[in-house]
């Protein structure tokens, strides 16, 4: 073997081992710098970050009356339902939030449909606990009139 081919070899093999190095920097980088923003990496819950879960439960439970109410109110007068947006501003003030920050929280959140049912559910579970308060407050104030 002559001695520019070994030499040829040589900065060859320099080249690819440089080559390998700089793909593995380069990884490095991009592991430390651009994942630890995902959820994955960090444990962190980016939707948490916008609107914690528990508080978006709160706030679909308030869109859930809302709802409600417009549906039978607007059976006496249908003019209600151009008021809606009024309520749901209603609703945004009640909690501290913008609707751009809901909106944003909500397709995060929509993202994943465990974290959607697990809203949803809870949504539906305040609104049966506020109904069973509700109707206890009814007996009560029935037995008492009643004696």
């Amino acid at each position: 073997m002559s001695i520019l081919n070994m030499i040829l070899k040589k900065n060859s093999l320099r080249i690819k081992h440089t080559s390998v190095i700089f793909t593995i920097c380069v990884l490095f980088i991009f592991i430390f710098i651009f994942l630890p923003s995902c959820s994955i990496i960090t444990g962190r819950n980016k939707c948490g970050n916008l609107i914690e879960k528990e508080k978006m439960v709160n706030i679909i439970t308030d869109f859930y009356i809302i709802e409600s109410y417009i549906n039978i109110a607007s059976d006496d007068n249908p003019s209600i339902k151009d008021s809606v947006e009024y309520y749901y501003a209603g609703i945004f003030k009640k909690h501290d939030i913008t609707k751009e920050l809901f909106d944003e929280a909500f397709e995060c959140y929509a993202l994943d449909k465990d974290n959607l049912a697990y809203i949803k559910e809870e949504a539906m579970n305040n609104l049966s606990i506020m109904q069973s308060r509700e109707e206890k407050k009814k007996e009560q104030t029935k037995s008492s009139s009643s004696n």
